[in-house]
Protein backbone atom coordinates (compact mmCIF):
# COMPACT_ATOMS: atom_id res chain seq x y z
CA UNK A 1 0.00 0.00 0.00
CA UNK A 2 1.24 3.24 -1.18
CA UNK A 3 2.20 5.68 1.78
CA UNK A 4 -0.42 8.54 1.21
CA UNK A 5 -1.71 11.17 3.21
CA UNK A 6 -5.22 10.39 4.19
CA UNK A 7 -7.56 11.76 6.13
CA UNK A 8 -6.98 9.20 9.37
CA UNK A 9 -4.24 7.07 10.46
CA UNK A 10 -2.96 3.66 11.90
CA UNK A 11 -2.28 0.46 10.14
CA UNK A 12 -3.97 -2.14 12.00
CA UNK A 13 -3.04 -5.92 10.83
CA UNK A 14 -3.87 -8.80 12.70
CA UNK A 15 -0.74 -9.33 14.31
CA UNK A 16 1.31 -5.87 14.11
CA UNK A 17 0.65 -2.21 13.40
CA UNK A 18 2.15 0.81 12.38
CA UNK A 19 1.22 4.61 12.17
CA UNK A 20 1.25 7.40 9.46
CA UNK A 21 0.49 11.45 10.29
CA UNK A 22 -1.57 12.40 7.54
CA UNK A 23 -3.69 15.74 7.91
CA UNK A 24 -6.64 16.25 9.93
CA UNK A 25 -10.03 15.22 8.71
CA UNK A 26 -12.94 12.57 8.71
CA UNK A 27 -11.83 8.88 10.14
CA UNK A 28 -11.74 6.16 8.31
CA UNK A 29 -11.73 2.52 8.99
CA UNK A 30 -10.71 0.45 5.88
CA UNK A 31 -10.54 -2.92 4.62
CA UNK A 32 -8.59 -3.86 1.74
CA UNK A 33 -9.30 -7.17 0.41
CA UNK A 34 -23.57 1.54 0.51
CA UNK A 35 -24.94 3.95 -0.72
CA UNK A 36 -28.19 4.23 1.34
CA UNK A 37 -31.70 5.28 -0.84
CA UNK A 38 -33.25 7.46 1.69
CA UNK A 39 -34.83 11.11 0.45
CA UNK A 40 -32.60 13.85 1.48
CA UNK A 41 -33.93 17.39 0.24
CA UNK A 42 -31.83 19.65 -2.59
CA UNK A 43 -31.92 18.70 -6.46
CA UNK A 44 -28.37 18.25 -5.67
CA UNK A 45 -28.87 15.21 -3.46
CA UNK A 46 -30.95 13.73 -6.24
CA UNK A 47 -28.44 14.34 -8.53
CA UNK A 48 -25.89 12.72 -5.93
CA UNK A 49 -27.94 9.70 -5.67
CA UNK A 50 -27.90 8.60 -9.26
CA UNK A 51 -24.49 8.86 -9.21
CA UNK A 52 -23.83 6.39 -6.49
CA UNK A 53 -22.86 2.71 -6.02
CA UNK A 54 -25.74 1.20 -5.91
CA UNK A 55 -26.36 -1.30 -2.37
CA UNK A 56 -22.82 -0.53 -0.90
CA UNK A 57 -23.87 1.30 2.50
CA UNK A 58 -23.48 -0.96 5.38
CA UNK A 59 -27.41 -1.19 6.00
CA UNK A 60 -28.52 -2.07 2.43
CA UNK A 61 -31.17 -4.57 1.41
CA UNK A 62 -28.80 -5.38 -1.15
CA UNK A 63 -26.68 -6.77 1.40
CA UNK A 64 -28.79 -8.38 3.81
CA UNK A 65 -27.82 -10.68 5.75
CA UNK A 66 -24.51 -8.97 5.79
CA UNK A 67 -21.91 -10.96 7.05
CA UNK A 68 -21.38 -10.52 10.76
CA UNK A 69 -19.03 -12.30 13.30
CA UNK A 70 -20.39 -14.82 15.20
CA UNK A 71 -21.21 -14.18 18.69
CA UNK A 72 -18.31 -13.98 21.20
CA UNK A 73 -15.54 -14.44 18.07
CA UNK A 74 -13.46 -11.40 17.14
CA UNK A 75 -13.97 -9.61 20.31
CA UNK A 76 -9.83 -8.18 20.77
CA UNK A 77 -9.98 -7.17 16.83
CA UNK A 78 -13.44 -5.56 17.24
CA UNK A 79 -12.61 -3.81 20.98
CA UNK A 80 -9.33 -2.34 19.16
CA UNK A 81 -11.28 -0.56 16.54
CA UNK A 82 -13.89 0.53 18.89
CA UNK A 83 -11.40 1.94 20.99
CA UNK A 84 -9.30 3.57 17.73
CA UNK A 85 -12.66 5.22 16.69
CA UNK A 86 -13.46 6.95 20.47
CA UNK A 87 -9.78 7.94 21.39
CA UNK A 88 -8.31 8.05 17.71
CA UNK A 89 -5.52 11.38 18.18
CA UNK A 90 -5.55 13.94 15.83
CA UNK A 91 -2.67 12.77 13.93
CA UNK A 92 -3.92 9.11 13.96
CA UNK A 93 -7.06 8.88 12.00
CA UNK A 94 -7.14 5.83 9.94
CA UNK A 95 -7.23 1.74 10.95
CA UNK A 96 -6.42 -0.25 8.38
CA UNK A 97 -7.39 -3.93 8.55
CA UNK A 98 -6.00 -6.48 6.50
CA UNK A 99 -5.42 -9.87 6.27
CA UNK A 100 -6.21 -12.73 3.87
CA UNK A 101 -9.02 -13.75 2.15
CA UNK A 102 -11.93 -15.13 3.54
CA UNK A 103 -10.53 -14.39 7.18
CA UNK A 104 -13.92 -12.28 8.18
CA UNK A 105 -12.43 -8.58 7.52
CA UNK A 106 -16.50 -7.82 5.80
CA UNK A 107 -17.54 -9.23 9.20
CA UNK A 108 -15.37 -7.15 11.50
CA UNK A 109 -16.46 -3.62 9.59
CA UNK A 110 -20.23 -4.78 9.54
CA UNK A 111 -19.78 -4.91 13.63
CA UNK A 112 -17.81 -1.72 13.62
CA UNK A 113 -20.84 -0.33 11.66
CA UNK A 114 -23.30 -1.81 13.58
CA UNK A 115 -21.65 -0.66 17.05
CA UNK A 116 -21.53 3.05 16.07
CA UNK A 117 -25.20 3.13 15.21
CA UNK A 118 -26.09 4.11 18.34
CA UNK A 119 -23.70 7.36 18.76
CA UNK A 120 -24.98 7.91 15.07
CA UNK A 121 -21.02 8.69 14.66
CA UNK A 122 -20.69 6.43 11.65
CA UNK A 123 -21.13 8.96 8.31
CA UNK A 124 -20.86 6.49 5.54
CA UNK A 125 -19.58 3.48 4.06
CA UNK A 126 -18.99 1.75 1.09
CA UNK A 127 -18.63 -2.01 1.35
CA UNK A 128 -17.58 -2.75 -2.15
CA UNK A 129 -18.17 -6.37 -4.22
CA UNK A 130 -16.95 -8.13 -7.29
CA UNK A 131 -20.63 -9.01 -7.41
CA UNK A 132 -21.84 -5.83 -8.54
CA UNK A 133 -20.94 -3.05 -6.06
CA UNK A 134 -17.27 -2.23 -7.72
CA UNK A 135 -17.71 0.32 -9.35
CA UNK A 136 -14.71 2.78 -7.66
CA UNK A 137 -15.21 5.73 -9.88
CA UNK A 138 -18.44 6.58 -8.02
CA UNK A 139 -16.71 6.25 -4.67
CA UNK A 140 -16.31 9.86 -3.56
CA UNK A 141 -19.46 10.39 -4.82
CA UNK A 142 -21.17 7.91 -2.30
CA UNK A 143 -19.49 9.12 0.20
CA UNK A 144 -20.64 12.42 -0.51
CA UNK A 145 -24.55 11.40 -0.62
CA UNK A 146 -24.57 9.35 2.63
CA UNK A 147 -22.57 12.83 4.30
CA UNK A 148 -24.93 14.90 3.12
CA UNK A 149 -27.89 12.48 4.19
CA UNK A 150 -26.27 12.97 7.85
CA UNK A 151 -24.98 16.59 7.91
CA UNK A 152 -27.11 19.59 6.94
CA UNK A 153 -23.93 21.99 6.47
CA UNK A 154 -22.39 19.37 4.40
CA UNK A 155 -25.62 19.17 2.34
CA UNK A 156 -25.63 22.64 1.77
CA UNK A 157 -22.02 22.93 1.20
CA UNK A 158 -22.99 20.35 -1.61
CA UNK A 159 -25.79 21.47 -3.15
CA UNK A 160 -23.75 25.19 -3.87
CA UNK A 161 -20.89 23.30 -5.45
CA UNK A 162 -23.18 21.13 -7.45
CA UNK A 163 -25.29 24.12 -8.48
CA UNK A 164 -21.95 26.09 -9.47
CA UNK A 165 -20.55 23.42 -11.10
CA UNK A 166 -23.14 20.74 -12.37
CA UNK A 167 -20.05 18.96 -14.09
CA UNK A 168 -18.66 17.76 -11.03
CA UNK A 169 -20.07 14.70 -11.44
CA UNK A 170 -18.28 13.80 -14.56
CA UNK A 171 -14.83 15.51 -13.03
CA UNK A 172 -11.81 12.96 -12.02
CA UNK A 173 -11.96 10.89 -8.56
CA UNK A 174 -8.54 13.93 -7.98
CA UNK A 175 -10.91 16.75 -8.42
CA UNK A 176 -14.27 15.21 -6.78
CA UNK A 177 -12.13 14.39 -3.82
CA UNK A 178 -10.67 18.11 -3.18
CA UNK A 179 -14.80 19.63 -3.75
CA UNK A 180 -16.64 16.75 -2.03
CA UNK A 181 -13.84 16.15 0.95
CA UNK A 182 -10.94 18.21 1.44
CA UNK A 183 -12.66 21.53 0.67
CA UNK A 184 -15.84 21.29 2.71
CA UNK A 185 -14.13 19.51 5.89
CA UNK A 186 -10.74 21.69 5.92
CA UNK A 187 -11.76 25.01 4.60
CA UNK A 188 -15.32 25.40 5.62
CA UNK A 189 -16.20 27.18 9.09
CA UNK A 190 -19.62 25.48 9.30
CA UNK A 191 -18.07 21.60 9.33
CA UNK A 192 -15.51 22.80 11.89
CA UNK A 193 -17.56 21.72 14.93
CA UNK A 194 -19.59 18.61 13.79
CA UNK A 195 -17.11 16.50 15.38
CA UNK A 196 -15.35 13.13 14.45
CA UNK A 197 -17.11 11.28 11.43
CA UNK A 198 -16.55 8.04 10.83
CA UNK A 199 -16.07 6.53 7.11
CA UNK A 200 -16.22 2.87 6.56
CA UNK A 201 -14.25 1.71 3.11
CA UNK A 202 -14.80 -2.04 2.62
CA UNK A 203 -13.19 -4.29 0.19
CA UNK A 204 -11.14 -1.69 -1.65
CA UNK A 205 -9.46 -4.71 -3.72
CA UNK A 206 -12.66 -5.22 -5.30
CA UNK A 207 -13.22 -2.25 -6.95
CA UNK A 208 -13.13 -2.93 -10.68
CA UNK A 209 -10.10 -1.43 -12.08
CA UNK A 210 -6.60 -1.86 -10.19
CA UNK A 211 -5.25 2.05 -11.18
CA UNK A 212 -8.67 3.36 -9.46
CA UNK A 213 -7.94 1.49 -6.66
CA UNK A 214 -4.49 2.81 -6.26
CA UNK A 215 -5.91 6.26 -7.20
CA UNK A 216 -8.25 6.18 -4.47
CA UNK A 217 -5.51 4.96 -2.21
CA UNK A 218 -2.99 8.26 -3.09
CA UNK A 219 -5.83 10.26 -2.28
CA UNK A 220 -7.10 9.26 1.04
Amino acid sequence: MPKGSLHIPRFLRFGRSRSLKPPPGPLYVQNTHEPKNVSVQGDGNYELLEKTIPGAAFDSSARDPPPRCHPGTRLAILARCLEFIANAADEQKMRWVVGAAGVGKSAIMQNVADSCLPSESLGASIFFSINGRNEGTKAIVTLAFQLAAKCEPYRQFIEREIARNPSLFQSSLSVQFKKFITEPFIHDPLLHSIGRILIIIDGLDECDQLHTQRELLQLI
